[in-house]
């Protein structure tokens, strides 16, 4: 790989929200190739328009596929080559970053479609290669690094390792062995991200990184304990929000602060070692990215709205910042046997130092004690990259993460285990709606058909009314005609009939999806968890609902419009062919039409009032929501007051644990450090004798007295 890989920028706008087209928001950002030019709507002058050039630039219209095409898959490539990637996604708050990296219900998100493309490699090299591919999911914010996987609450460290590189101490690394686990891993990690962004103690503005790391090695013993490791890393940062609309405001998140000054070092040519990495957790994981050995593909993400153009403006200046930033991309190849030696000589010098250092002073070097400690703790991290023990810590950190989910409560809504459990009842309403939608289809071909028929037959009824005034047609002519039109008519009930059948077969589809959905139902009433997720699924439960009711009312008012409309042709024909009207039989239909316009009255007025008391009860549900809320939290409090106090005491128990191992350490470094000194004394005592004994041996030979 050539020196100097610059990091590869490109953008993407998303579509104009709802709520900004009701508002009335106007597009301020225009693409026209690999340039996007933003609008300034505040301006007159010279400045009213800024245009920026990116490797590539996609518009609204744009599907994550076209950008797995031009981001995701040349990255995958040079990660199966054995280099570091990641891809980025930076933007606003809303900006549509989530939806690139994770997809929707629609389409897939970069992750999916990455690790999908992986594991068909895998599939394919599997005659002369083996891979371990591993999760890793983490949520890095300003003050904290919490493991998303395995939320344990733990604050974790980050630490250099001269086989790992930088790594993460005590996260989670699950072993995955199919495409499916990977994207459930990464949900899951979602799901656990989404409640603690929800939490109201939760202040600080994350980011979370998302990491595959691909270890493979050729089956051929050649090559035996040699292996190229790589990690794909997708990195979702925080909203980049600023201050204020000021062009010199700061982001509200310190960690991009951070970020944004390690990129003016790197550009303006600061020494590696004079980059303020460690100002913020975020930029020290993210050394690899920028400026280090690591191959990097930035996405940034705009709003489209006037409403955000400073947020918008500040985006792109700070995206093409980043443009200019050189790596120096390097291949890692992992030979976990050389690491290991090399850490055993290592410690071996450290140990003669130490004994060198006990001979002269009584007391060692803190900091010489403190470096042994790091030294073999790497030495027992490097013992533990066997494939082997990289699967037994995956199986520990599952049992584990179940035990910390079930303590919090969310164990079946983190891993779906309810979505399991009714996987039968999933089945069933996957195929009732396939049925539903070919039936859908079905419905409205037939009805364009019957709309046609209608049509053809109102035609034949215009021609023979004008025939019939204008009396040119002869009577022979006209019977033809009416027998035309009657056979026409028959032809449309054949068609209506039919059209009602599948209507039938439509909503039988309908009634059994309900049924099953509320079997479904049933199953997510036993959900274990927090007061808080049961009232959101029960929200989002009623919110489909009503949509779903929404749509059943809009197909029978298009089934009703219809008979109508076959009812008028029909009062059409009548009035063609009939000589006379019966004065009873109009009458009659006009009392069916002053009790339809009283029943369409009564009805309306039904609806308001029901209306009334639907957003009754939602008030009354969210009022009797607030109160449970404030009582469960409470008794949380107390709950944590409790668990805090026990806290306290195990903290000073593991002090007190953690200072007599450190003692212990200590005299058990000089213990080694004195028997060493002793075993050299006794050694040189021991050579002394052998030759005092030699000598002897001489002397009584030279005397001629028998041994």
């Amino acid at each position: 790989m050539p020196e100097g890989s610059g990091i590869k920028v490109s953008l993407r706008c998303r579509p104009l929200g709802s709520t900004e087209k009701t508002n009335g928001d106007t597009r301020i950002v225009k693409i026209n190739g690999d340039k996007v030019f933003l609008h300034n709507p505040l301006s007159t002058g010279a400045n009213k328009e800024h245009n920026f050039s990116f490797d590539h630039c996609y518009s609204a219209e744009t599907k994550n596929v076209e950008l797995y095409k031009d981001v995701g898959e040349p990255l995958l490539k040079k990660s199966l080559e054995g280099y570091n990637v990641s891809v980025i996604a930076v933007g606003q708050t809303g900006s549509g970053k989530s939806y690139t990296l994770d997809g929707s219900i629609v389409e897939d998100g970069l992750v999916k479609m990455v690790t999908q493309t992986l594991f068909n490699v895998i599939e394919d090299a599997a005659n002369i290669k083996d891979y371990q591919v591993i999760v890793s999911y983490i949520e890095v914010g300003d003050s904290h690094v919490h493991d998303l996987i395995n939320p344990s609450g733990r604050n974790l460290n980050i630490r250099q390792h001269p086989q790992l590189g930088l790594y993460v101490d005590d996260m989670a690394e699950i072993v995955a062995n199919s495409s499916e686990d990977v994207v459930r891993l990464h949900d899951q990690g979602n799901r656990i991200r989404k409640l603690v962004a929800a939490d109201p103690n939760i202040i600080d503005r994350s980011s979370s990184v998302f990491t595959i790391t691909i270890e493979q090695k050729a089956k051929d013993t050649t090559s035996y304990g040699k292996k190229v490791r790589s990690m794909f890393s997708f990195v979702d940062m925080t909203g980049s929000d600023h201050t204020s609309k000021s062009e010199d405001a700061p982001f509200t998140c310190s960690s991009l602060n951070s970020l944004q000054q390690v990129v003016s070092a790197i550009n303006n040519g600061v020494k590696s070692e004079s980059i303020p990495y460690r100002d913020s957790k975020l930029t020290r994981l993210l050394q690899n990215s920028f400026g280090g050995n690591g191959i990097c593909s930035m996405i940034a993400h705009l709003s489209p709205s006037d409403s955000d153009y400073s947020e918008s403006f500040a985006t792109l200046k700070f995206a093409l910042s980043v443009k200019y930033v050189q790596n120096i991309p390097k291949r890692n190849e992992n030979d976990s046997s050389l690491v290991i030696k090399e850490l055993r000589e290592e410690i071996s010098k450290l140990r003669d130092q130490l004994a060198t250092m006990n001979s002269m002073v009584d007391t060692p070097n803190n900091a010489d004690v403190a470096r042994m400690e790091d030294l073999i703790k790497d030495l027992q991290l490097a013992k533990m990259q066997t494939w082997e023990e990289k699967q037994r810590m995956s199986d520990m950190f599952l049992e584990e993460r179940h035990h910390h989910l079930a303590n919090k409560g969310i164990l079946d809504w983190v891993l779906d285990s309810m979505k399991k459990g009714s996987h039968e009842i999933q089945s069933k309403l996957t195929n009732l709606q396939k049925d539903k939608e070919r039936m859908m289809m079905e419905y409205k071909d037939k009805r364009k058909v019957v709309d046609d028929l209608k049509d053809s037959l109102q035609k034949m009824i215009t021609e023979y009314s004008m025939i019939t005034e204008q009396g040119k047609g002869s009577e022979e002519e006209g019977k033809q005609k009416v027998a035309e039109i009657h056979q026409m008519k028959e032809k449309l009930k054949q068609q209506n009939d039919y059209l009602k059948r599948l209507k039938q077969n439509l909503k039988d589809v309908q009634e059994k999806q309900k049924n099953e959905k509320e079997d479904a139902k049933s199953h997510a009433n036993s959900l274990k968890g927090n007061m808080e997720l049961r009232f959101k699924l029960e929200t989002e439960n009623r919110d489909k609902m009503e949509k779903e009711n929404h749509q059943t009312l809009a197909d029978e008012m298009d089934r009703i419009k219809m008979e109508t409309e076959q009812e008028k042709a029909e009062l059409k024909i009548k009035k063609t062919t009939a000589s006379a009207v019966n004065v009873d039989d109009l009458i009659r239909v006009e009392m069916e039409l002053l009790d339809l316009k009283s029943e369409k009255s009564a009805m309306a007025i039904k609806l308001r009032s029901m209306e009334n008391e639907k957003k009754q009860v939602v008030k009354d549900l969210n009022e009797l929501y607030k109160r449970q809320k404030e009582e469960m939290e409470i008794q949380q409090l107390q709950h944590f007051q409790t668990f805090r106090h026990y806290r306290e005491a195990f903290e000073e128990q593991k002090a007190a644990l953690e200072q007599r191992y450190r003692g212990l350490l200590e005299d058990s470094i000089q213990d080694a450090v004195y028997l060493s000194s002793r075993n050299q004394e006794l050694s040189d005592e021991n050579q002394s004798l052998k030759q005092e004994i030699a000598e002897l041996k001489d002397k009584v030979s030279m005397a001629g007295i028998p041994q």
